[in-house]
């Protein structure tokens, strides 16, 4: 191995011009091929499980403000309806109080979208 580059020296001719390569030499290199394909691929795969949690933990978070935000809708309607129904209560009590400082009588019986005897 080539102390400067890290590398295997290339092959060099033998006294007829040829190369030789030895089995060895070729199975180091498909060794350090298949191991470099190894490295990329687990960097390639580190690389896409660390932006799939970015997006995990991202989404995670706007779920939970979705719901938050859901529960904050859920309570204001809740309040709503108390408000509304307290509100149709106080407004039947001063209907009473003003038939009653008339001197009306409200029936019991009476349909409420009809006006009661003797109003005019």
């Amino acid at each position: 191995m080539d102390a400067t580059s890290g590398r295997e020296p290339a092959p060099t001719p033998n006294s007829q011009g040829s190369i030789d390569f030895s089995i060895d030499d070729l199975l180091k290199k498909v060794e350090e091929f298949q191991r470099r394909q190894q490295l990329e691929t687990l960097e390639r795969i580190t690389t896409e499980n660390s932006w799939l949690e970015f997006h995990i933990a991202r989404h995670r978070q706007d779920s939970t403000r979705t719901m938050n935000l859901l529960q904050e809708v859920y309570n204001a309607v809740i309040l709503m309806q108390e408000a509304l129904e307290k509100c149709r209560l106080e407004e039947m009590k001063a209907n009473q109080a003003w038939l009653a400082f008339w001197g009306i009588c409200e029936h019991p019986n009476t349909n409420p979208g009809a006006r009661p005897a003797g109003w005019i």
